[in-house]
């Protein structure tokens, strides 16, 4: 707080300070909402401010890829895929070498508002979306318990062979000690004989 009143102090009176309250200044000037040419207007302006930050030639049209497609956007807070940007770059008119004009950008990002559904439309667009991915989902689900049913077969199998086998080697380790015992007491008749 210290630091803000010595920076007041040093910069001194300036017309119109409202001694930083933030209520004051938005009292001077209203908010108002951004409709129709008000926000076209507002866009372009953001955008032009963007595009002026790339490397352009003569005719200010810029040879744009998908990254500096999606960097121009974002200064909109536009989020847009990589699918989108190359579906618009290949949608756009574009020069000889592959320049763009912002005007057609400007015009694909107009056009993509309107193309996107509405309303009803909207809810049946998610819902079938939903319903595919519902669909993948219980493809995935019974492609899984296939795959587990098959592999708890095969341990239970393994089991069974690893106890047949510990079986058979506990009945010849006994077949071995009889026969040593036997042999054992062959040698002590012989010797007693």
């Amino acid at each position: 707080m210290e630091r803000r009143a010595r920076r007041k102090k040093a910069l001194g009176p300036r017309a119109g300070d409202d001694g930083g309250d933030i209520f004051k200044r938005l009292a001077r000037k209203p908010a108002k909402a951004l409709v129709g040419s008000d926000k076209d207007d507002k866009e372009k302006a953001m955008l032009l401010h963007k595009w002026r930050t790339f490397e352009q030639g003569i005719d200010e049209l810029v040879r744009l890829d998908v990254d500096l497609f999606e960097d121009l956007f974002e200064a909109l807070a536009v989020f847009i895929t990589d699918d989108e940007a190359q579906e618009a770059l290949r949608v756009m008119p574009c020069n000889a070498v592959g320049a763009y004009s912002l005007d057609a950008v400007l015009q694909w990002h107009r056009n993509r508002h309107v193309q996107e559904p509405t309303g009803n439309e909207a809810i049946q667009a998610a819902k079938t979306k939903l319903e595919t991915i519902k669909d993948w989902v219980n493809r995935a689900g019974s492609i899984l318990r296939r795959w587990s049913t098959n592999v708890r077969s095969r341990l239970a199998a393994k089991r069974e062979e690893m106890l047949a086998r510990s079986v058979v080697a506990v009945q010849e380790e006994e077949e071995d000690e009889d026969d040593e015992s036997d042999s054992d007491a062959s040698e002590a008749d012989t010797a007693t004989t």
